[in-house]
């Protein structure tokens, strides 16, 4: 299957843009007991990422609309993904978010923020267009390492340390060069209730301050895993099961 993300992101300074992650799975995407596809579960096992088309450095922005999107054909008809969403565009009117339309071989869940509900079949237009753009080129090699970095997660003192192990440091330094240096961060408990409540999880934001990696450069080198001392895994960037 393949699946695609489409993404209507703000940054804090006002800019907005369109950004798309593609993935591709070497398996058929859940089903519902009807046959149709079942959307909510397969964006929780995407698989590979194999592309992004991003008009907004990705990092520490918001989205403010968005298309997953979920084909069973990995090189599925652009015409008949065309079809498929000019019939959910025409479903749209009187229809509330979030919104999952899905047969057998397509399906979509869409939403919004609540001030962009009025407008939203505009937002679909241009999220359904860079997801068929996507679709006429078809991206076939990994994007990414298959082999996530390693953060180790440790109690210090009166908070919590986090470090890349030495084979994750030695990976980063050969893709960023010498001049690359990042050492163990250190958050207090209170200070990681701060932090938490201002980004909405640390779990993103906490692999870049780490690793002094943005998040495209991140997903290149196979994402964040945050283990224990002993070895025990204890989160994953990104957090889908993919992503």
């Amino acid at each position: 299957m393949i699946f695609i993300a489409a993404h209507r992101v703000n940054t804090h300074k006002g800019e907005v843009g369109l950004n798309l992650y593609f993935y591709r799975r070497a398996a058929p995407p859940p089903t519902r007991s009807d046959g149709t596809i079942d959307v909510l579960r397969a964006r929780d096992q995407p698989g590979e990422l194999v592309a992004l088309d991003t008009a907004i450095k990705p990092g520490g922005n918001r989205v403010s609309a968005f298309i997953d999107f979920v084909s069973v054909e990995d090189n599925p008809s652009v015409h008949d993904a065309q079809a498929f969403f000019d019939g959910v565009r025409s479903s749209l009117a009187g229809q509330r978010l979030p919104l999952v339309h899905a047969n057998a071989s397509f399906a979509v869940h869409c939403n919004a923020d609540f001030a962009l509900h009025a407008r939203f079949p505009q937002e679909f237009d241009d999220l359904s267009d860079g997801i068929l753009r996507l679709l006429r080129v078809l991206p076939s090699r990994p994007l990414r390492d298959s082999t996530p970095l390693v953060v180790r997660v440790e109690p210090v003192g009166d908070g919590v340390s986090f470090n890349l192990d030495d084979a994750s440091a030695r990976k980063v330094e050969q893709y960023k060069g010498a001049d690359w240096g990042a050492g163990p961060v250190h958050i207090s408990h209170r200070n990681m209730d701060d932090f938490e409540r201002l980004v909405g999880g640390f779990v993103g934001q906490m692999a870049m301050i780490v690793t002094k990696l943005d998040e495209e450069e991140l997903l290149r080198l196979g994402g964040v895993r945050y283990v224990d001392a002993g070895g025990r895994e204890l989160a994953r960037w990104p957090s889908r099961k993919n992503r």
